[in-house]
């Protein structure tokens, strides 16, 4: 028999994000930079800024490494679709960045995202 966890509802206006540190390592750094260079088009506002979201991770490690996945296979599936628009790419990127997430998607991009 498992225990069940008491799961306490918080309003969203009262949820704060936590700056845990002022900035990156020298190599984390470097990886951001070459994620944002991958999929920069598709986020919004610039580099600094994404840099700076992964300052809030209590484990940046992390979220570096899931950002690199979605980096890689988007980049991926650009040299597998050599014709692709820009509309294309957009959808690509969102059934990768859905995936990361858990959210379910056709086994087309299940493949390729689960094949890195």
């Amino acid at each position: 028999m498992s225990k069940r966890k008491n799961i306490k509802k918080i309003p969203l206006n009262k949820i704060r994000a936590v700056h845990r540190r002022d900035k990156l390592s020298p190599e984390q750094e470097r990886q951001v930079k070459a994620i944002y260079d991958l999929i920069g088009g598709h986020l919004l506002g610039v580099y600094e800024s994404f840099e700076f979201t992964f300052c809030f991770d209590m484990h940046p490690e992390q979220e570096i490494s899931i950002w690199s996945h979605i980096a890689l296979t988007l980049n991926k599936w650009r040299q597998r679709n050599a014709n692709y628009t820009p509309d294309q790419e957009k959808e690509a990127y969102k059934q990768f960045l859905g995936i990361s997430m858990g959210v379910e998607a056709e086994q087309k991009w299940k493949d390729i995202y689960f094949e890195s």
